[in-house]
Parts: structure tokens; sequence; C-alpha cells
């Protein structure tokens, strides 16, 4: 949801739902006011944090890093649009809270944030500065995340703009480089698929689940690929352990039950009620299927019950043909049919 252009013209208290206190005048009109972009098209340039760049002998070989990284920070040249650059530009001391509150909803429009939403999950942004909040951009643009990427990230997870830098995304940082092995060219894809990597401890959360998952035998390089990141934000207790007693409690024994998930990863990820259980109870009562073939074929647990799994072999039961499962479901639709017709003709 976009806000207006014309913040003055909407009542934020009642939009966002959220008591303001009475010293923010959202109505104060700022003086020798002039227009934020010189023409309609025209964007703000955010850059990425320049400095003297080094080889770094800890990093991967095709890796870089900054001189007096992370200190440094506070230190960044930057065109974008920052608390001395409004207060320059519109006349008025950025002390000013009602200024400063909307120039941080105007900064977030910019990345297309739903703010009245971020805020609700994360009030906290009503008293962070839009330095800091510039600052955590900065830092993820050196990384490589690109100006496109911020609306979906903080869209989810709305806690990383009032985050600390030095304190909570540098240490995971360091962890998806020299922990999780992940390449440095490789950390805006990891970011992307999993946001909520950025909000989660090290120490707490991501150390403890990777030593889990290794332990189980998940190799580094599944994760190297950010294919199985998403696991690293999983609960061991509440996620990750229940998976495994589900697959034993349909008659795996341990070693089988560790070996599915291993060779298929993503079944971690999927609800047991929702989509585990169903799955199973379709291939068990109307495909005639059992343990075997799970075993065999892990993969069936990932493909869509409503939209493969289904549709396929009903078809194939009304012309009274079989297909074993992975020819069944791992082929894309035409190289289906291709089959399909070649086994009803043939």
């Amino acid at each position: 949801m976009v806000l207006p252009t014309d913040l003055r013209s909407h009542s934020l208290s009642n939009r966002l739902q959220l008591p303001l206190s009475p010293s923010l005048n959202l109505n104060a009109k700022p003086t020798h006011q002039k227009p934020m972009f010189n023409t309609p098209s025209e964007k703000p340039f955010l850059n990425t944090p320049t400095g003297s760049l080094k080889q770094s002998s800890s990093l991967h070989p095709n890796s870089y890093e900054l001189d007096s990284y992370p200190e440094h920070i506070d230190s960044w040249p930057s065109r974008s649009l920052n608390s001395k650059n409004y207060s320059q530009q519109f006349g008025q001391d950025i002390d000013d809270p009602g200024l400063e509150f909307r120039k941080k909803l105007e900064y977030l429009e910019l990345f297309e944030v739903d703010t009245p939403r971020a805020i609700r999950e994360n009030p906290l942004i009503l008293s962070t500065s839009l330095h800091n909040i510039e600052k955590v951009v900065g830092f993820l643009q050196q990384w490589g995340m690109l100006h496109k990427d911020f609306g979906r990230i903080f869209g989810m997870c709305p806690q990383i703009l009032t985050c600390n830098v030095d304190k909570n995304l540098v240490p995971i940082l360091d962890f998806l480089l020299f922990e999780v092995k992940i390449l440095r060219k490789d950390i805006r894809k990891c970011i992307n698929r999993c946001p909520r990597i950025l909000e989660s401890s090290v120490t707490d959360q991501l150390r403890p689940t990777l030593q889990y998952l290794k332990k189980l035998g998940l190799q580094e390089e599944r994760f190297a690929d950010c294919s199985n990141t998403v696991l690293l934000v999983s609960s061991i207790e509440n996620t990750l352990a229940p998976k495994l007693e589900y697959l034993q409690s349909l008659g795996f024994d341990h070693k089988d039950a560790v070996s599915m998930v291993v060779r298929t990863p993503g079944i971690f990820t999927f609800s047991i009620a929702n989509n585990l259980k169903p799955k199973f109870d379709y291939l068990v009562n109307e495909m005639g299927g059992g343990l075997q073939d799970l075993l065999e074929f892990p993969q069936y647990f990932t493909f869509s019950l409503e939209k493969r799994i289904k549709p396929r072999h009903r078809l194939l039961v009304k012309h009274k043909l079989w297909l074993p499962l992975p020819a069944m479901l791992k082929k894309t639709e035409p190289d289906f049919f291709y089959t399909f017709r070649r086994q009803l003709t043939g």
C-alpha cells in the first residue's frame, strides 16, 4: 500500500492506527519547501558505500572487503536522501519530530514499503532515526542488495529497519560467509530467498540449527547454493524434529526418515496437517502406494497435491495407464503429455 504524496492531506494517526505524540505536528508546513526531485521521473540515487577495497585473506578468494570494516560505516559518503539532506532541502531543522517522522515515511516509500503495516508490526520505527534506517540500507547495499529488493525485505521483516548494524547484521553476514560457506556473490540471493535470516540470532537460532542439520547429514554444499538456507530460521523443537517424528510414525525407522529429509530437505518446510498427511493419505488410499515408494522417491512430498499429483494420477487412471512416481511428477507439462500420448497410442 503506497502512501499518497501529500501526507498532510491524510490523517496518519487514523491510517496507521497508532497513537502519535501531541508534539508530532504532522500538519506543520516546511518553510522554503522545494520539490523533492527536479523532474517527476527523477529518482534519488542510492549509492553503495564506497571505500578502499582490498582482497581479504579471510574471505573467499573472489571476495573483497572495505578497509576499516565495519567502523567506517558512519563515514560512508552517500547521495541518498539522508537526514542532513532533508534538513538542507526543506530549510528546517531535522530535530523537528514531525518533520523527521514525515521524512522517514517518504524515505520508506522510495522502496514501496507498506509503511502502515511495517509500523504496526514494528512500532520502534516511530522512534528510530532516519540515519539509522539509511545505515541499514547502506550496509545491505554493500553486500549486493539492490533498490528493488528492499520493498519485499522490509515488508516481510520490518524489524530489520531498526536493528543495529554492528551488533545484529555484521554477525549474521560473518556467519553466512564463514560457517555456512556461502560465497559473497550469493549473499543477495540468500537474503532474497529468506529475509528472516537478517532478524535471527546467530547464537540462539542460526548456529544451533546449522549444527543440527549437519548432524543429520546435510553437507555444506547443500547450503552453498542458498536453496536450503531457509531451514536455518526454522525451530528445531517446533519444526524440524516433528517432521522426522511424523515420518517415523508412518512406519519408517529413524535411519530411513533421516535419509529422506537429507535427500529432500524441502520436506522440513511443509506443514504436517496441511501438506504431508494429505499427500501420504492420497498415495496410500487412492494410488495404492506405500512406504517403499516414498523411500525411493521422497520428492513426492514436494509436488502440489491439487495441481499436479491428483490431476496427473486421475488422467492416467481414466485411461487405464500407469507411470512410476518420478515419471508422473517430475516431467514438465509438455513432456508429461508427450509420454501420456505415447502410452495411449502405443
